[in-house]
């Protein structure tokens, strides 16, 4: 931290705060990442109990439109 406060011509102080709100922001992410994932696996079993599983073909149209 040190070398790059030298080298941005900031405060030690401030690299180190920049650094910490990067970490902060980053675990935020994560958490957020789990709790969306669990909406979206409720939502695709919503979903299969109310039309069943896909069939093949679904599945090899959507890797279709993906290209």
């Amino acid at each position: 931290m040190k070398d790059e406060a030298e080298l941005t011509h900031r405060s030690l102080t401030s690299v180190a705060l920049t650094a910490l709100e990067d970490h902060a922001a980053q675990l935020r992410r994560r958490r957020r990442l789990g709790t969306v994932m669990q909406q979206m696996e409720a939502l695709r079993n919503a979903i299969e109990s109310r039309s069943g599983r896909t069939q093949d073909s679904a599945l090899l149209l959507r890797e279709d439109r993906q290209r």
